[in-house]
């Protein structure tokens, strides 16, 4: 159905508000990515779209995928155009084959591109041959280009929630093991150091992870007995 220009002006601006809530909101990439589809289908005269995305496990295509305008978008870092299917018969001979078997009749891909990243790309179909208008192809590299800054922020804001839960994970545990040597340093009349040389060395004659010896120090369920007797190692 063909939108009137003052609603496919509205269209547009609602399609990159859309791309843009994905960046700091909980959508996963698999939603983000068919936001893109969905709006690229409903903005331009296509009929479908699939995507590539490498390392992601994601796809809109068989799992075999083939070679293709998607795949090769994603390899030069730019847009592909065919206008007619049939003429790439030979160069992507399992593409075309199904493209022909679907009804396609021509494809357009852009790749998912952040400065000088290639995240991935997205090929639209169409069932009618023929290149798409410059406006509309430039349109759809908007769109990806948006969606790319998306995915990198997502990708960033998982790779800060990692950082800091490990961050807090090594924080708790030295505050364990800052308990634990008080504990053995007041009941052994022993100097700090001393007391995490003691722990430290149980640690290797059980063949325990030192927080583990620490965490049992503190509710009790290693016997402080055992640490002040253990002979101290050199590290």
């Amino acid at each position: 159905m063909t939108i009137k220009q003052g609603d496919r002006e509205q269209a547009i601006c609602e399609a990159f508000v859309s791309l843009a809530d994905t960046a700091v909101g909980t959508c996963d990439v698999n939603e983000l990515m068919w936001r893109l589809t969905k709006h690229c289908i409903q903005l331009l005269p296509v009929d479908a779209g699939e995507f590539l995305l490498p390392g992601q496990h994601l796809e809109l295509f068989p799992p075999g995928f083939e070679d293709g305008p998607c795949l090769a978008s994603f390899s030069t870092g730019r847009p592909i155009t065919v206008a007619n299917l049939l003429t790439v018969a030979q160069r992507w001979p399992r593409f075309a084959a199904r493209a022909d078997a679907e009804g396609f009749r021509s494809a357009h891909a852009v790749p998912l591109r952040l400065r000088d990243e290639i995240i991935g790309a997205v090929a639209l179909l169409s069932t009618r041959i023929g290149l798409l208008p410059v406006s509309d192809l430039r349109l759809c590299q908007a769109l990806a280009d948006a969606t790319a800054i998306c995915l990198v922020q997502q990708r960033e804001i998982r790779h800060h929630t990692i950082l800091a839960g490990q961050l807090q994970t090594a924080l708790d545990s030295r505050v364990i093991i800052e308990q634990a040597k008080g504990i053995l340093a007041e009941r052994g009349r022993l100097d700090m150091t001393e007391a995490f040389d003691r722990m430290r060395a149980h640690a290797r004659n059980t063949n325990q992870r030192l927080n583990k010896i620490a965490h049992g120090v503190v509710d009790g369920t290693v016997p402080a007995d055992d640490l002040l007797e253990a002979a101290t190692k050199s590290p």
